[in-house]
């Protein structure tokens, strides 16, 4: 009897030494750097003030533009690292707050090997194929004995305007049991519905299960970190990033000729519900609606767009319990694919496979697009990833001055000559060359009312807004 106790002591302590290591085998500590100029409070340290926030068992380190050094970039010694700073498909990457800068082609390197499992580059373009194909560089880095497990990026401008929003929204997924893979895409698609130009986010992860890690501490399953025979990379990324062209995204002459509205919109907010027999996370930010569902997959669809968009009604109204309160007669239907692709390790061809649909239903008025109002979905052959809403009943108002309507070559004037000295800080870039405009009835804070607003899409994927009937111009994104 005696034997029998001290042999079941014996396999309990194995046990409890056992389930330590376990514990205890991934480490928990971010690091979040601000490596530019850009003005606002630092998403680079809001990111990992949200991930000590919610487990406090992280050790996490901020620091500012005079702290960082171009060894912290290249550096393996944290679990999760966030770097923000200018950047370039060259795959150069620099401050501009200070003298820091970094050449990824400069020496060979690996973040393989340490502590690194996570990396977050608010950045332009590190994650594009094209010019020096950083992209593949990087994927290269990933892969070796403990290997690095995700990177998150942007294949074209990174949306520095908004970018701590854009990393507060991904804590929010990242809470909910969402990975990191799906976290980072539905972060950056929330602000896309909002009418922000985040559509061009861009995963890499190893392929098989590790593509659906979270976050040591964060809800649902980690999976086995990848080791030095995992070399296949899969690349994430929303196709055609504009989406389905647009009513009045147009050439400017005929832009020009479009007759702007004399009058403006009253919103009364509808307050979406969500029904309780979908198994989906429910999230609310002020009127939107958010539900989260399965995770976006590797597995290529068999459906059509029309069909994905068929769907994604059919998921819309089985959702929320008020849908067919909502007037979609004249919403306009955009559907993008969600693409996967293995990255070409050598820098070569790329075959990219759609994976899931993004599908947007825009309020409309008259013809023209509301900003910021929509219902959307991300739908595959057999699951809802996510659905979600913002949706206003709209009332014209009737202006009572009716003599001082912004035209488009006024406002086009307008965003050459001034969007440097309007971008400020927020941006390190000369680009003023504009990529598209379109018209549309856009928020003005101080009057509570959606007004007719050029909208100016740039080379550098910054929005600047003209109103056309104040004429005052902003940097929407």
């Amino acid at each position: 009897m005696k034997k029998k106790r001290i042999l079941t002591m014996i396999i309990a302590c194995m046990l409890l030494m056992s389930n330590t290591f376990i514990c205890s085998a991934a480490t928990k500590t971010a690091v979040g750097l601000k490596n530019n100029d850009c003005t606002g409070t630092s998403d680079a340290q809001s990111f990992v003030n949200g991930i000590k926030g919610y487990d406090s068992g992280y050790t996490t380190e901020y620091k500012a533009p005079s702290q960082v050094k171009e060894s912290d970039f290249w550096s393996k010694s944290h679990t999760i690292k966030y770097w923000a700073s200018h950047g370039s498909n060259e795959g150069k990457l620099w401050g501009g707050a200070n003298s820091v800068s970094v050449d990824i082609f400069s020496k060979p390197f690996s973040w393989a090997g340490g502590e690194l499992e996570f990396v977050f580059l608010a950045s332009c373009k590190q994650l594009d194929g094209s010019n020096n194909n950083p992209r593949s560089k990087y994927a290269n880095a990933m892969i070796g004995d403990k290997a690095v497990r995700v990177i998150c990026g942007y294949h074209e401008s990174a949306p520095s305007s908004i970018d701590k929003k854009v990393a507060d929204k991904f804590i929010e997924y990242a809470k909910t049991g969402e990975s990191v893979k799906s976290s980072w895409i539905l972060a950056n698609k929330y602000y896309k519905d909002q009418g922000y130009s985040t559509g061009v986010y861009c995963v890499l992860t190893h392929s098989g299960n590790v593509q659906y890690s979270r976050f040591p501490g964060f809800p649902g399953s980690t999976y086995t970190r990848p080791g030095s025979s995992s070399t296949k990379i899969l690349r994430f990324s929303s196709a055609n990033p504009n989406g389905t062209e647009q009513a009045h995204s147009l050439e400017s002459n005929e832009l020009a000729n479009i007759e702007v509205p004399m009058y403006a919109l009253k919103p009364t907010p509808v307050q979406l519900n969500a029904t309780d027999n979908m198994n989906m996370t429910v999230m609310r930010d002020e009127n939107n609606l958010m539900l989260v569902g399965t995770e976006i997959g590797d597995q290529q669809v068999t459906i059509t767009a029309a069909e994905a968009a068929e769907r994604c009604k059919i998921q819309l109204n089985d959702a929320i319990t008020n849908y067919s309160e909502i007037s979609m007669d004249t919403a306009m239907e955009a559907v993008t694919p969600i693409v996967m692709a293995e990255v070409n390790l050598d820098g070569g061809d790329e075959q990219e496979v759609t994976v899931a649909y993004d599908i947007s239903f825009k309020n409309t008025y008259e013809g023209l697009e509301i900003v910021g109002d929509y219902m959307t979905g991300i739908v595959d052959d057999s699951s809802t990833a996510y659905l979600a809403g913002n949706w206003n009943e709209m009332e014209k108002v009737d202006l009572v001055q009716r003599s001082a309507i912004v035209d488009y070559n006024t406002a086009y004037n307008q965003v050459i000559q001034n969007a440097g000295s309007l971008a400020g800080a927020a941006r390190s870039s000369d680009s003023t060359g504009v990529s598209s405009a379109k018209l549309a009835f856009a928020l003005n804070e101080s009057t509570g009312y959606y007004e007719p607003t050029w909208v100016f899409n740039m080379d550098d994927a910054s929005v600047y807004g003209v109103n056309c009937l104040s004429g005052e111009m902003e940097l929407m994104n």
